[in-house]
């Protein structure tokens, strides 16, 4: 007979087979107690116990899983998420929209002080050369006749550059003064 071949054991109830392997069980828990002999705690265990306060015991309190709770967390987080992306389209939308209305009122500003600007100086015409007509009618010709008119009409020439310039420098006033305005406020943030 071969002893590389173990013989086959014959099991004539359950409890034979639950005493074959509560014996496989003790000696394996012998083998390995021989192997690695247990610690006592009278030896001293190499991890340290936590202290506690007496005062102040710290306990862990688990209430049990309730589907509603995470449910409405759920709807919260959403609520987060919709809530996120709405400011972020915000973010993207008004600078866009407030440039744009700027842009409209500015130049409806500029419009505006462009007709206020051509009511004064049509108005300062009409009465200027009523006023000067009426003061020259009296008087003959000066004796600096040339060099008062050339100033008049270097005067009339000066007056109309201003009037075609004067939206632009007002313009830039404005953008200078809005400017200004964004500094000093992202100076005091």
């Amino acid at each position: 007979m071969d002893d590389s071949i173990q013989r086959k054991i014959e099991l004539q109830s359950p409890d034979d087979l639950r005493y074959l392997i509560t014996n496989v069980r003790k000696a394996a828990t012998d083998s390995i107690n021989a192997a690695f002999p247990p610690v006592l705690d009278d030896e001293g265990n190499p991890i340290p116990k936590r202290k506690t306060n007496h005062h102040n015991p710290q306990t862990d309190h688990y209430e049990p899983f309730d589907p509603r709770k995470r449910d409405r967390i759920e709807s919260l987080v959403s609520q987060e998420e919709d809530l996120l992306r709405s400011i972020a389209q915000l973010k993207r939308r008004v600078p866009a929209a407030t440039a744009s209305a700027y842009m409209t009122a500015t130049n409806s500003q500029i419009a505006t002080d462009e007709e206020m600007l051509s009511a004064v100086l049509q108005r300062a015409r009409e009465e200027g050369l009523e006023s000067g007509k009426k003061a020259l009618e009296g008087m003959g010709e000066l004796d600096r006749q040339e060099v008062v008119e050339g100033t008049y009409t270097k005067a009339v020439e000066t007056l109309g550059r201003l009037k075609r310039d004067m939206p632009a420098v007002v313009a830039k006033m404005e953008r200078a003064r809005v400017a200004g305005g964004y500094v000093v406020g992202k100076q005091n943030k």
